[in-house]
């Protein structure tokens, strides 16, 4: 590699709720990342991630691709899992699947209060 080269790397963040799913998109560093768009839930996990997968084929498209999925997992302060995290974890499993990319499950615990 060339001095100065890099590969642009994207990634599709969710924030998976019973109620509303949000969405946000890295830049092509996938260092910063920006608010898309907030889609309605059933609250049915597997449903939802039908839904989500429905949008990664244009995001794949686009210049700058996309390399993977980031999930939001809801963990109690100390490490165990809340009452939605099995929502969550059924959700990114769903997302994998009709995807194939790859899904990160990415901890959440105090990431309001560093917003």
């Amino acid at each position: 590699m060339g001095k100065g080269y890099y590969r642009s790397v994207r990634f599709l963040g969710v924030d998976y709720g019973a109620k509303r799913i949000g969405l946000a998109i890295s830049d092509a560093t996938a260092m910063l990342a920006r608010p898309w768009q907030v889609l309605p839930s059933s609250g049915d996990p597997q449903h939802a991630a039908a839904i989500i997968a429905d949008v990664v084929p244009a995001l794949m498209s686009d210049d700058d691709g996309l390399d993977g999925i980031v999930v939001g997992l809801p963990r109690r302060l100390d490490g165990r899992d809340t009452d939605a995290t099995g929502a969550v974890r059924l959700f990114a499993q769903g997302l994998h699947v009709i995807t194939a990319l790859d899904v990160f499950l990415q901890d959440e615990r105090l990431t309001s209060v560093e917003a």
